[in-house]
């Protein structure tokens, strides 16, 4: 996927997130009120959209000195890394109306949109922190060569290699959505495990969170935190490719 569009640059340099960003996303979960919400928009543009701004720059910036591929951008209205605040209630009229955490997405892949792309993901929540890396969405093409990779032996093993490593490295991998093997692929498979996922992405979670949140040094600790992770994105990155090439 080509480099986000225009990016809108943050006007101040990260200087980390504020315990108010916490504090209002606690606040938001307990209210799920849009009345509330607009009472208090000048507290979520302060101390959440403000700060994210910053820290998409500068984890970008860190992220392509790595991976001079990865697409970010500050827009905070859900066409650029920072997930939109409204959940989409089309399909399902009893969602709560607020996400009740900050989401920030950097995105590797030749796809159009940035979801079907993989992904270096950072949640902030009441009481916690969360890192991922991968594919959390699949369409029907992608799935299809994930499945063909996964099931090859050379593609197979390097699949494995990834996971196994960022689980030795304490993360979790997701997503076995499947109860059986698929169609076409031997259920004693050294990768049937795998090949039941919909969805492939390694993720961490860091309850309470960690101090350097509220710093600088919350750039150096998300790239520390995805190193583990980022074999597996590649894994996924090369999925995408042949995706677009045509497998």
């Amino acid at each position: 996927m080509a480099q986000a569009a225009a990016k809108l640059a943050s006007p101040t340099p990260f200087s980390g997130f504020p315990p108010e960003t916490f504090e209002f996303y606690a606040a938001l979960a307990q209210a799920q009120d849009k009345a509330w919400f607009e009472a208090h928009r000048a507290d979520y543009m302060a101390h959440v959209i403000e700060p994210a701004q910053a820290f998409i720059e500068a984890l970008g910036d860190r992220l392509q000195t790595v991976r001079p591929a990865v697409g970010y951008s500050p827009n905070h209205t859900g066409r650029g890394s920072f997930k939109k605040i409204h959940t989409d209630q089309r399909f399902n009229k009893g969602r709560d109306p607020f996400k009740t955490y900050a989401q920030m997405i950097f995105w590797e892949g030749p796809l159009k949109t940035k979801k079907e792309n993989s992904c270096f993901i950072v949640t902030l929540a009441p009481g916690k922190v969360s890192l991922g890396a991968g594919l959390k969405y699949m369409e029907s093409a992608t799935l299809k060569e994930y499945r063909r990779q996964a099931g090859d032996e050379r593609r197979g093993a390097q699949l494995r290699a990834a996971v196994e490593g960022a689980r030795s490295a304490g993360c979790r991998v997701g997503d076995a959505h499947y109860k059986r093997v698929p169609r076409g692929f031997d259920p004693d498979h050294d990768n049937a495990d795998l090949l039941r996922h919909n969805a492939l992405y390694a993720w961490v979670d860091a309850a309470p969170p960690p101090a350097e949140v509220h710093g600088p040094g919350f750039v150096d600790w998300c790239v520390d935190g995805f190193e583990a992770m980022n074999p597996v994105h590649d894994w996924c990155v090369d999925v995408l490719q042949a995706v677009a090439e045509g497998g």
